[in-house]
């Protein structure tokens, strides 16, 4: 009897051991991955997009996965997706997964869309058969397409795509050819080679809008051993330098393999470029080299605080930073950015669209400001200038607008602290229609000239320097909100009747 009690639960012992296993085989819990039940099966709904690596499972609590939803992938941020046999149809579930560079579908799937809206540009769909999905179109879709892939690498146009430094390579009849850069880099330097199964192959050409992906671009660095280049490789970087190895273009360059860039040719041995200038890149900074310093044109840092330094070393010796050049730094995404006091010039358009600047110091060394130089820097806070206009106490283009280029509302409502660091002079229009918190004027000041200040309103009191010897009629026409602060007891002889056009003035003021 007590072998048989023994007998018994031993067996029991072991129907219960295949059952558990058999009830972990069929039931897949997963985290991160949402189903809907329904009729033939689950659904998967949605991803959680903080998933970098994906694996959606043939079942789920017993019942098969048997289609995956709609946006189900929405702004995933996952870099790999592999599905288990048996899913049978993938709707529109890709869109906008920035990270994503592999799918893996097996046989099952019946039916598949072929829309990856604004997803990486590398993305590969590895197919596990030999036949697409109904409905998946290889020669309409932005991903490429690989069949058969466990014994197969080659896609259907025929390139191995290599992957490699933020940058997407296809080999093709063993020539390497340059597809796509999606880097943050702004100085790009191409490899002379990609090393692809234990085997060397020299970079062969560069591909239509090889550069397209990328926001940013200031300069390329081309080896010598690219013989080839299609048209518009750098299509929409107007300004970008190219650094070539080789001497001259070959003759498997398209005549358009380039547009509105500027080429150095035989870059090992001259920096000279076919516009005239000189380039060199130092110290993170891409330059002009000048008969008097550097001119700077581009940075490699195009996002949070940028310091530009006051030299760099060229040819061993140090050359002074002079200037900032024509769009130096348009549309970086820059928090803030020091200046140094050896800078002579600010270009024109030299921070265009740094919509992310919230505070600038133009230093007093600085003798020309260049036009619209802050245009669409939306966030700025606040602006010290070394004066107001063009030049110091110019006649024309010497109104603060200047250098936000004029237009309706082209100051920036986040403007709130502006500095003045010198200047006899504030002519018509010095300040016309600004709205500020603080205005801090040079202590230079002698003049203010009719209409310097036209319906301004300034909300802390403008302090008028004891310098201040010459103030016309209407000079503050239309500022009745503004208060101001001089120094004098009471209104010198040489101001002109009613200056304040009915400003608030505090005589007598003192620091």
């Amino acid at each position: 009897m007590k072998k048989f009690i023994i007998a018994v639960m031993i067996v029991f012992v072991a129907i219960m051991s295949f059952a558990l296993i058999g009830c972990k085989s069929s039931s897949v819990q997963v985290t991160g991955l949402t189903f809907v039940e329904q009729e033939d099966g689950y659904v998967l709904a949605s991803c959680d997009p903080e998933l970098r690596t994906v694996v959606v499972p043939s079942t789920y609590k017993g019942k098969p996965v048997v289609r995956v939803a709609f946006n189900a992938f929405l702004h995933s941020k996952a870099e790999s997706v592999r599905f288990a046999h048996g899913i049978k149809h993938i709707d529109r579930a890709f869109c906008y997964c920035e990270n994503l560079t592999q799918i893996y579908v097996p046989t099952s799937v019946e039916r598949m869309s072929d829309d990856f809206m604004s997803c990486h540009p590398a993305l590969t769909v590895y197919f596990e058969g030999s036949v697409l999905p109904s409905s998946f179109l290889s020669n309409t879709s932005t991903a490429h397409v690989v069949m058969n892939y466990r014994k197969n690498d080659v896609a259907t146009d025929g390139y191995i795509y290599i992957t490699h430094e933020n940058a997407e390579y296809g080999l093709k009849n063993e020539e390497l050819w340059f597809m796509n850069y999606w880097g943050d880099d702004l100085f790009v330097k191409l490899p002379d080679h990609v090393r692809y199964k234990n085997k060397d192959y020299p970079l062969y050409g560069l591909k239509t809008f090889a550069f397209y992906e990328t926001p940013f671009l200031e300069s390329v660095y081309i080896p010598d051993t690219v013989v080839a280049c299609e048209r518009s490789v750098f299509s929409n970087h107007r300004g970008v330098v190219l650094f070539c190895e080789s001497e001259q273009a070959g003759l498997s360059f398209h005549k358009n393999w380039r547009e509105y860039q500027t080429v150095v040719w035989d870059c090992l041995v001259s920096n000279l470029a076919d516009d005239g200038n000189k380039y060199t890149i130092t110290n993170g900074l891409l330059c002009v080299v000048k008969s008097n310093g550097m001119s700077v044109v581009g940075a490699n840092n195009w996002y949070g605080e940028v310091t530009v330094p006051p030299s760099v070393n060229y040819y061993g010796n140090p050359y002074p930073i002079i200037e900032i050049g024509n769009n130096g730094f348009e549309n970086y995404r820059i928090d803030s950015i020091n200046l140094p006091n050896s800078l002579l010039a600010i270009g024109d358009n030299a921070f265009y669209g740094c919509k992310s600047l919230k505070s600038i110091v133009v230093p007093s060394s600085v003798m020309r400001m260049g036009m619209s130089a802050f245009v669409g820097c939306t966030a700025l806070e606040s602006l010290t200038l070394p004066f107001v206009g063009v030049t110091k106490n110019s006649q024309n283009d010497a109104q603060f607008k200047y250098v936000f280029g004029y237009g309706t509302d082209s100051v920036p409502a986040s403007l709130r602290n502006v500095k003045i660091l010198d200047g006899t002079v504030l002519r018509a229009n010095a300040f016309s229609e600004i709205s500020l918190e603080e205005l801090i004027l040079p202590p230079s000041l002698t003049t203010l000239e009719g209409v310097a200040f036209y319906k301004c309103n300034v909300e802390k009191p403008v302090v008028l320097p004891r310098t201040l010897t010459t103030v016309k009629s209407t000079s503050f026409v239309n500022c009745n909100n503004m208060t101001l602060n001089s120094y004098y007891i009471s209104q010198p002889e040489s101001w002109g009747a009613g200056w304040n056009g009915g400003a608030t003035v505090n005589w007598g003021y003192t620091d």
